[in-house]
């Protein structure tokens, strides 16, 4: 769900049996990294140390018949789409209220001239 929501991004960076992915973290990702909403957890499995963005992880098979890698060209896709994904999201406001700005009527007689 957070790779797919664009928390973090899997950058291919070599194919073969073995995949070589960088990991990238957007900086909005919360700081809670085992968000347990999600019951996922950010963190490696060999050490239980957090992933940092830079990263490299191997994604490997025994057996590419039976138990095929993803398709580079869709870890490439998707590592695209999540940095549009980040573009996006660094645009989003928090909060666009302001409290102090009240809704006028004053001086729209100017431009708002009805036609005949």
């Amino acid at each position: 769900m957070l790779h797919t929501a664009g928390w973090f991004t899997l950058e291919p960076i070599d194919e073969d049996k073995v995949h070589g992915v960088k990991f990238g973290v957007r900086p909005q990702l919360p700081q809670d990294l085992c968000p347990k909403e999600y019951g996922v957890a950010l963190h490696r499995i060999d050490n239980a140390r957090p992933l940092v963005s830079g990263e490299e992880i191997k994604l490997e098979t025994h057996n590419p018949q039976t138990h095929p890698l993803p398709d580079t060209r869709l870890l490439e896709l998707q590592w695209m789409l999540n940095r549009v994904l980040a573009l996006r999201g660094a645009a989003e406001p928090e909060d666009l209220e302001d409290e102090s700005d009240v809704d006028s009527d004053e001086g729209l007689e100017y431009f708002a001239r009805p036609v005949l």
